[in-house]
């Protein structure tokens, strides 16, 4: 525990020489707030273990929401603690001559109670295994720093039969590189490889879309993500952005450097220097480990140097273009962004069949783009960024998109009309919508959601919005956002949304009123600015979970 960043107080520290024990490991045990004993085979022999797991049930029946224990299974089973076998059963015989039958009553209720509880067994596992998933859970546990654990390792072999301490973890603390690498040895392998590639490709950029490829991957995000932030290894920033101090982010470019030692560029498993990875490109040797590269050239990249790199899954190509015959390329490939994207494209057979991020900003194309048709295989295709196409007038068919869940139009200033296609996806896509002008077909002067029933995040930001219908039907909305939408006078339906965590309503002058927000039960922030004639809005009080209230230019 000390080697993750965890300090450890053992017993000849906190429970000093001269003082009476039996008063001071009540008090620890209070004190904690989560409780681990380690049951062994000779765990009931020690009526201190007894006393205190009697003591850690009474302090989690009396502040149930505050207290946990996690038992750990050593070298018994859960059988054995429920008191089915008679590995502890003598032993409290033996008790109960010395202390009496209301004591040992008292104890067996302890066991039999803590041996409910969900733990860790050791069976055949490894060690090292174990003892990753434990601290694992621990850690996740101890979210917010000065929580304290009570540990009681007994009848272990171990020069030290009982050893009782308290843990506090502080995260955000420098660590030497050595800890830093037994926190990163002590993920696993999912977690491994996300927390590599936020340091080689991810630093300071938005996480959502790299969540679609890592669950493609069969990484877990969500809780390999946790797991990281628990660990103080990253952040997430208000803005929804990987962060990471310079020291895990030095050590994770370092482990796929090859650690210590310098190895060949093509064994590396990330290329994020720009200049090495054009280099390695062009080498003619076939390079099996390279897993993301990062290019920034503008010349024209072959089929012949792409057939070299069979296990590519993020490629990042920031101007430049594509030639030759791609058949059978970029089977692993999962993320594509590309910026400065030139009108031709020169490729033909690029089919990225298992892509689910294709980002396409800030480039020259329009609907009439060649490449539409070669992206046509991508049936996963989870996101489509086509952000800062200032040429684009049209999108594209979405029809072979029946995957598609976020759809980024950004800054499209020529965008007059969004394909018909739109309507047929499966109800589950995310508009970002900024700059798009009022005349689209899918009617933007009042936008229908009601086939949108799966939308988790609605943004919309300058548009000539009049209202919605289907609004009430978005069960799952977690996130809705209207900024600068001029002509919205009302947003009927908003107190239905019962899963809305976050609502912002910026610079929308004709909105009066809104509905009674009680019922936003998971509401955590509202942030209302510069909505002139909006009246009291109703339900305040009852919003319990709420943490951030920001109102600002709403006068009346």
């Amino acid at each position: 525990m000390q080697e993750a960043n965890i300090r450890v107080f053992l017993d000849e520290e906190e429970l000093h020489v001269g003082k009476e024990i039996a008063d001071e490991l009540p008090v620890a045990i209070e004190k904690s707030k989560i409780y681990i004993p380690i049951f062994s085979k000779g765990y009931a022999s020690s009526a201190w273990c007894l006393r205190e797991l009697a003591h850690m049930v009474d302090c989690k029946k009396s502040k149930p929401s505050e207290k946990e224990i996690m038992p750990i299974f050593y070298d018994v089973k859960p059988r054995d603690v429920k008191l089915k076998s008679q590995r502890y059963v003598s032993a409290l015989e033996e008790h109960e001559e010395k202390f009496g039958r209301e004591t040992r009553q008292k104890w067996e209720d302890a066991l039999k109670s803590v041996a409910q509880i969900k733990g860790w067994e050791l069976k055949k596992q490894g060690h090292w295994k174990f003892i990753q998933s434990v601290l694992q859970e621990i850690v996740m546990k101890m979210k917010t720093k000065d929580k304290y654990v009570t540990e009681h390792l007994v009848g272990m072999d171990d020069p030290k039969e009982a050893v009782r301490s308290c843990w506090t973890w502080t995260p955000g603390l420098a660590l030497c590189p050595d800890k830093l690498k037994i926190s990163y040895n002590a993920l696993n392998h999912e977690q491994q490889q996300i927390f590599l590639d936020i340091a080689c490709l991810f630093v300071d950029k938005d996480k959502t879309n790299a969540l679609y490829m890592w669950k493609d991957c069969g990484f877990r995000p969500d809780h390999s993500i946790q797991v990281l932030v628990c660990m103080s290894l990253i952040k997430i920033t208000d803005h929804n952005k990987f962060w990471m101090h310079d020291q895990p982010r030095d050590l994770g470019r370092k482990i796929v450097h090859g650690d210590t030692r310098p190895t060949n560029p093509r064994k590396q498993s990330r290329l994020w220097d720009l200049e090495t990875a054009d280099n390695i490109i062009g080498t003619k040797e076939r390079k099996k480990h390279i897993e993301a590269i990062c290019l920034w050239e503008t010349r024209v990249y072959t089929s012949k140097e792409f057939s070299r790199l069979p296990n590519i899954r993020f490629l990042m190509l920031v101007g430049g273009n594509f030639s030759g015959d791609f058949e059978n390329h970029f089977s692993e490939l999962r993320y594509m962004t590309r910026t400065g994207v030139s009108r031709e494209f020169l490729a033909i057979n690029f089919h990225p069949s298992n892509l689910v991020v294709l980002e396409l900003s800030y480039s020259s194309i329009t609907e009439e783009w060649a490449g539409w048709s070669q992206f046509k295989v991508a049936k996963k295709l989870k996101v489509l960024d086509i952000s800062h196409c200032s040429n684009m007038t049209r999108t594209p068919n979405f029809s072979d998109y029946l995957s598609l869940e976020r759809l980024n139009l950004e800054d499209c200033k020529k965008l007059t009309e969004v394909d018909g296609s739109l309507k047929s996806l499966s109800s589950r896509i995310l508009y970002h919508s900024k700059m798009i002008n009022a005349n689209c077909p899918l009617g933007w002067k009042e936008v229908q959601l009601d086939r949108l029933e799966q939308l988790v995040e609605f943004d919309v930001d300058d548009l000539d919005l009049e209202g919605f219908s289907g609004l009430s039907n978005l069960k799952r909305l977690k996130r809705l956002t209207l900024y600068e939408c001029q002509n919205l006078t009302a947003i009927q339906g908003l107190g239905s949304l019962d899963s809305l965590e976050q609502l912002d309503i910026s610079i929308c002058p004709k909105i009066g009123s809104l509905d009674d927000l009680s019922n936003l039960k998971k509401l955590k922030s509202l942030r209302i600015s510069n909505c002139e004639v909006l009246q009291a809005v109703k339900g305040l009080d009852e919003l319990e979970t709420l943490a951030t209230l920001d109102l600002v230019n709403c006068d009346h």
